[in-house]
Order: structure tokens, then C-alpha cells, then sequence
């Protein structure tokens, strides 16, 4: 009886092969690809009738089966293949060549597997029911205990986890060896900035120019004998300037800074004047020019 049933499944199969491939010859590339998912979704049935798989659509039947290792990887990649293929040309009309004639060598090939399994290429009958296997699950199942299956399972979930903790294991050491070499460097730069820094402190630090000591004779009232003279926040041409000053403005003398600057009150804070710009009023009305800086030199640039 089995058979027998066997047989007419077989049978059942090698037609629609050979209706797929009257099909294309006849140039029906559409109708093709559906009967080439006819017979694939007739097989996938037989397999996970076999197999005690509970049925779904075509889709979740093939994983079940490649779940339960009934099938092998590129089996159900070609099985999906098929299986678009055919939708395809219900659900959008595709009616080419190309996708008819793939989907009829994905077939034929699994048809070949199927019939290996199934023993009736060479018009021998079925004498066993067993699930479509590849070679290579035949050969790791020969090396299984024969225990349940469900033990069959911790050898290659064991091997699964080692392959990635074992990476994993290895990143992580080398970002510990990565920080340890990085702290180190830092602590030779840290350990160099702070001798230089001894160094820098034990050298004795001198001014470079020495305020002139101011004396009874420079005090008075100055005005500027320059236009546009700036007036800055610090002794030096890089320092900010606070305000220009126009000729003959009067200035709040403070005390001399040294021979190129004059320290005068801006605005309630010191600041800083060229020297050569200013000249100090006697009583009489009139001007003294300064001689400390540049004398009688007109320069080219205001400060």
C-alpha cells in the first residue's frame, strides 16, 4: 500500500516536470512558472506530511521543514525561488523566458534530489518514506547518536556559541591591550611636561624692561600731539585698543611704564599710550614734547 502510494506521488511529480517543460516549448512562459509552483507546492506537501510538520502557507511550510533539517539550505533557497517565481507570474503577469526557464531548472534539480530519495529514477518503486535529505545531512546524521533528536542538537548549539564568543574574547583583549599601551604613554607625557615644568620653574623669570621711576617733573597735564593715537590695554603694539584719541585731547597721566609707554587713567582703569605721542603743558600754556621716545620722529603708522 505504501508502495503504491509512493509510486503514484512520483508520478504525479515526473508530470508536472514535464508539463513545465511542454509549456515553455509551446512559449507559455507565464503558464510554466505557475504549474512549476504547482508541483513544487505538491511536493513540499508529500515532505511535511512525512515529516509531521503542521502546514501553513508554502512559504512557512519550506522553513518549517529546513527548521526541522528536513531539507538543506540551497534546497530551500531554490524551493523559494520556485515559489516566487510562480506568484509572480499569478500575481503580476511575468511571461518571460528567462524567470519560465529558471524556474524549470530549479525544479528539474530538485526533482532529481527528490527522486534519489525516493528511488524511482531508474523505474525502481519507493521502499521507504523518509524525508528529502541532501547528502551532507545524510552523512551528519549518520555520525548522530541515536538518541532523540532533540539531543542531536547541543553539539552544534555548543559549537555555534564558542564560534562567537571566541571572536568577541579576542576584540576585547585587544582593546585592553590598546588602553594599557595608550595610559602608559600618557603617564611618560604627563611624568616629561611636569619635569619640564620643574624646569621651567627653577629658571629665574626677569622682566624685560623695568618700569622707569617716575619723578616730581612728569607730573602735570598731557595732551596728545598726534591724531588718531591709540590707546591700549596693554604696553605693547598687540594689545587691544580701547580708543583713539584725536590731537590735542587731554590725557589723565598715571606714571611712566617705561620709555616707549605712559600709563594714564581711561575710563577708571589704566591704560597704556605711546610715549612720543603725548607732551606734558608747562604753566605757561605751552607745550613740552617728550624726549624719551622717538624725539622729532613723525611715525609712518599711528599706534
Amino acid at each position: 500500500m505504501a508502495n503504491m502510494e509512493n509510486t503514484t506521488i512520483w508520478k504525479q511529480i515526473q508530470q508536472g516536470l514535464r508539463e513545465t517543460e511542454r509549456l515553455i516549448g509551446r512559449k507559455e512562459y507565464n503558464m510554466a512558472m505557475i504549474k512549476a509552483r504547482q508541483t513544487l507546492e505538491f511536493m513540499v506537501r508529500c515532505m511535511a506530511e512525512k515529516a509531521c510538520v503542521v502546514e501553513g502557507d508554502l512559504s512557512d511550510t519550506i522553513d518549517q521543514l529546513y527548521e526541522g533539517r528536513w531539507i538543506s539550505r540551497t534546497t530551500k533557497e531554490h524551493y523559494h525561488n520556485i515559489r516566487i517565481l510562480g506568484n509572480k507570474a499569478v500575481h503580476e503577469g511575468d511571461d518571460t523566458a528567462y524567470d519560465a526557464n529558471q524556474a524549470y531548472q530549479l525544479l528539474a534539480q530538485e526533482v532529481g534530489a527528490f527522486a534519489d530519495e525516493y528511488g524511482s529514477r531508474g523505474g525502481r518503486q519507493p521502499q521507504r518514506r523518509q524525508p528529502v535529505r541532501t547528502s551532507s545531512q545524510r552523512r551528519s546524521s549518520s555520525s548522530r547518536p541515536s538518541g532523540g533528536k532533540k539531543k542531536r542538537r547541543k553539539g552544534p548549539a555548543a559549537y555555534y556559541i564558542l564560534r562567537i564568543l571566541v571572536p568577541v574574547l579576542a576584540v576585547i583583549l585587544l582593546i585592553l591591550v590598546i588602553r594599557t599601551m595608550m595610559s602608559g604613554g600618557e603617564e611618560e607625557a604627563r611624568s616629561t611636561t611636569a619635569a619640564v615644568t620643574q624646569t621651567q620653574a627653577a629658571e629665574p623669570t626677569t622682566q624685560a624692561e623695568p618700569e622707569v621711576t617716575e619723578t616730581a617733573a612728569e607730573a602735570g597735564t598731557y595732551i596728545v600731539t598726534g591724531d588718531g593715537v591709540n590707546v591700549r590695554s596693554e604696553p605693547s603694539t598687540q594689545g587691544s585698543v580701547l580708543v583713539q584719541l584725536s590731537q590735542g585731547a587731554v590725557v589723565e597721566y598715571v606714571r611712566r611704564y617705561n620709555n616707549d609707554w605712559t600709563v594714564i587713567n581711561y575710563d577708571g582703569q589704566e591704560a597704556y599710550i605711546s610715549s612720543q605721542y603725548i607732551s606734558r603743558q608747562d604753566g605757561a600754556g605751552e607745550d613740552v614734547q617728550e624726549t624719551e621716545g622717538a624725539e622729532g620722529e613723525q611715525a609712518q603708522t599711528q599706534e
